[in-house]
């Protein structure tokens, strides 16, 4: 009989089932893996393990820090199976213990930073997930694992509520790494801790996508600060790559055109309007090529709009109708040796409506003749969808000094020694002419000899 409506979508939340006779379980399931682990791990003990897994996700709070308090009376290697277990459980009674656990600085660091990893792979945490890990967040021995961690928690929660920003636990990881950013973008005296310390709230707020307001006045401070170093005033920029592009394209349209900006700063903004482009904005753009007298921002718009243009991507079919071959005057110099530059390569099969491409930029800084930056990305396209297989980047300043000391005039690989050593290398060398004309004048015995032999 129905007698209500509900939604086809798969519902994935737990069925609740009794756990009467799981807390005996789980203790009886300890006992069997100590038997199993006295003198070297036997082949039955991987089931014994997956079967206490299942057991023990049953487990309420207070019944799984029960089993966890009592497990080493049990055997010597009792809590050391439930510690082991407990990132695999993917429950919030497991979440809670683990949260008490590090509190208490009951495992050694590296311990702390795998199960943190773990927790950032959880499917679909609840709001109870959020309030359980927050107090993790405000520890005061948290270090980048945990901001970028529960980052990524909340960003799956979010991925799922699309009113999370409103909820209070949400909103409250929101505001204090908010209040992080933006103290740390007022220091005046800058130490390379305050620095780090700043980047990483930065970057966790990219990762949660949800901002308090999509025009983020925290962002926006460490963006147009000066005296910040530069990686810092990147990474607000990049922090909006999950934020609608909509209410923020104009802000940072404004910012690439302004030529007084670093052509670093200008070239991230270009980027981040590129989110979301329509006929006005890549209108502006072809505009501003037109009148642009940097030569590293002109050099990397050109590539960008070029290899936009002659992708096989579909997801850039959009983007293209857009653009001209005649649009794109190439009057900036393309040596990649000294130059900001994008990289592309796509390939599409419409037949079987499969394909992949690949996406690089290496971005130079007037200030260095070494890049400072560069990034490679990873993109399969199937069944119509665009799915990121993997992204690196990464990001250099002052190595001028090692290069320098190993390309420089003093250097191993100075101009002056490598010259020298091809030339050593040479196989054929050169005759000198005065000694080639006295062995032509030697006399040749065998032929004035030939009709008189001896």
């Amino acid at each position: 009989l129905v007698n209500r409506r509900s939604t086809l979508l798969f519902d994935h939340n737990r069925t609740p089932k009794p756990i009467s006779g799981e807390l005996k379980a789980s203790r009886d399931l300890i006992k069997e893996m100590c038997k199993l682990n006295v003198d070297d791990i036997q082949p039955e003990f991987p089931d014994v393990f997956t079967k206490f897994i299942h057991t023990a996700r049953l487990l309420s709070y207070p019944a799984l820090s029960q089993v966890y308090s009592r497990a080493a009376s049990i055997c010597s290697t009792g809590r050391r199976h439930i510690l082991d277990a407990l990132p695999m459980l993917g429950s919030n009674a497991a979440f809670e213990v683990m949260k008490d656990i590090i509190l208490k600085d009951g495992v050694p660091q590296d311990v702390v930073h795998d199960w943190l990893l773990a927790l950032s792979f959880i499917p679909r945490p609840d709001l109870q997930t959020i309030g359980i890990i927050t107090p993790l967040l405000k520890w005061k021995k948290a270090d980048a694992q945990f901001y970028l961690s529960i980052s990524a928690i909340v960003h799956s929660y979010c991925k799922w509520n699309s009113n999370c920003g409103t909820q209070a636990e949400v909103a409250n990881i929101i505001s204090f790494l908010e209040n992080q950013a933006h103290s740390g973008c007022q220091i005046k005296e800058k130490n390379q801790v305050a620095i780090e310390k700043t980047l990483v709230a930065i970057k966790a707020l990219g990762n949660i996508g949800v901002a308090q307001s999509v025009k983020n006045p925290t962002l926006q401070l460490c963006i147009e600060d000066e005296q910040l170093p530069m990686e810092v005033r990147i990474a607000a920029v990049e922090a909006h790559r999950r934020l609608p592009c909509e209410e923020t394209s104009e802000y940072f349209l404004n910012l690439f055109r302004d030529q007084s900006v670093d052509s670093e700063l200008r070239i991230a903004s270009y980027l981040e309007v590129m989110r979301c482009p329509n006929y006005n904005i890549v209108k502006t753009i072809k505009r501003s090529l037109e009148e642009e007298e940097v030569n590293q921002v002109g050099s990397f718009v050109w590539s960008h709009l070029h290899n936009l243009l002659k992708s096989s991507s579909p997801s850039k079919v959009e983007i293209q109708a857009l653009l001209q071959d005649k649009d794109l005057i190439s009057k900036f110099s393309n040596d990649v040796r000294k130059y900001s530059h994008n990289y592309e390569g796509s390939l599409f099969f419409e037949n079987y409506n499969f394909g992949g491409n690949y996406e690089s930029n290496v971005i130079f800084s007037p200030k260095s003749y070494l890049p400072r930056s560069a990034t490679f990305n990873v993109t399969v396209d199937l069944f119509g969808e665009s799915v990121n297989i993997f992204e690196v980047a990464g990001r250099m300043e002052g190595f001028e000094h090692y290069v320098e000391s190993v390309f420089g005039t003093k250097g191993p690989l100075s101009n002056a020694r490598v010259k020298e050593g091809l030339q050593k290398l040479r196989f054929l060398r050169s005759t000198p002419e005065d000694l080639k004309s006295k062995v032509n004048a030697l006399p040749n015995v065998v032929d004035t000899n030939f009709n008189d032999p001896k």
